[in-house]
C-alpha cells in the first residue's frame, strides 16, 4: 500500500536531461541537414534545375535540356559554370592571344596562373588535360593543342550551349583531318542549329566566317579557334 506521501501532488514532473537523447537529437538534425544539402547539390548539378527552364539563361549561360542534349549526342552531365571550366577555357584562349601578339611577360603571367591552378587541384584528369599546353607554352603551342584542350575542357560541362559549340567545332576539325565528310556534315549541321538557337550577334558573325571558310580553306583552324574563344562567352 502506498502512503499519502507517495501520491502525486498534481505538479508537473521536471524534465530530466538525458545525454543519450540529446546526442540522438543532434545526430537526427545533422542527418536532416545533410540530406537537404545533398538534394540541393543534386538539383544544382545533375541538370534537373536547368531542365525546369529550358533554353533560358542560368548563371549567364544558355543550357540545353536533356532531350536537346540527347538529340545532339552529347553528354547529359550539367555542372554549374562556377566549377572553373569557363575560367580555364578563357585562360587557354588568353594564352593563345598573348602568344600571337603579347609580350613575353604577359605570356609568362598567364602560364604562371595556369600552372598554379593545375598544382592546386586534386583532379588528376584536369592536370593531365593541361600537360600538353604547359609543355609547349614556352615556344608557342600549335592550333591542334588549343583545339583539343578547349574541347576537353568544354566536355566537362557539355550541356552549356557555348561548350556544346566548342565540342562540335573540335569534332568538325577532326573530321576534316580524317577526310570524313559525313561526320563533317553532321558537325556543321549541329553547329548551325546551336548558333541559330543560342548564339550572340558576335558569335553569329564568327560562325558565318567559319562556315564560309568550308572544307579546304587554309584559315580554318584560326577561324575555328576564334569561334571557340567567342563561344565560351555565349
Amino acid at each position: 500500500m502506498r502512503s499519502l506521501a507517495d501520491n502525486d501532488t498534481g505538479r508537473a514532473r521536471p524534465i530530466k536531461f538525458s545525454p543519450v537523447r540529446g546526442l540522438l537529437v543532434v545526430i537526427g538534425l545533422a542527418w536532416l541537414l545533410a540530406t537537404i544539402w545533398l538534394l540541393n547539390y543534386y538539383w544544382e548539378n545533375s541538370g534537373w534545375k536547368a531542365d525546369s527552364s529550358p533554353n533560358q539563361l542560368v548563371d549567364g549561360h544558355y543550357q540545353l535540356d536533356r532531350l536537346e542534349a540527347q538529340s545532339y549526342g552529347i553528354g547529359l552531365n550539367m555542372r554549374n559554370p562556377s566549377n572553373g571550366t569557363d575560367a580555364a577555357i578563357k585562360e587557354l584562349f588568353a594564352l593563345r592571344q598573348m602568344q600571337k601578339g603579347g609580350s613575353l611577360s604577359q605570356q609568362a603571367e598567364i602560364v604562371l596562373r595556369i600552372r598554379q591552378d593545375v598544382q592546386t587541384t586534386d583532379n588528376e584528369a584536369y592536370r593531365i588535360l593541361w600537360t600538353p599546353v604547359l609543355a609547349c607554352a614556352a615556344n608557342g603551342c600549335d592550333n591542334e593543342v588549343y583545339m583539343r584542350t578547349a574541347g576537353a575542357l568544354a566536355a566537362r560541362s557539355p550541356r552549356w550551349a557555348g561548350h556544346a559549340m566548342i565540342i562540335e567545332t573540335y569534332y568538325w576539325s577532326q573530321a576534316r583531318v580524317a577526310g570524313d565528310s559525313a561526320q563533317s556534315a553532321t558537325a556543321v549541321a549541329r553547329l548551325d542549329s546551336l548558333v541559330h538557337t543560342y548564339a550572340s550577334p558576335e558569335l553569329k558573325t564568327r560562325w558565318a566566317a567559319l562556315e564560309n571558310c568550308g572544307q579546304s580553306c587554309p584559315l580554318f583552324e584560326e577561324l575555328a579557334l576564334d569561334f571557340m574563344a567567342e563561344a565560351v562567352n555565349n
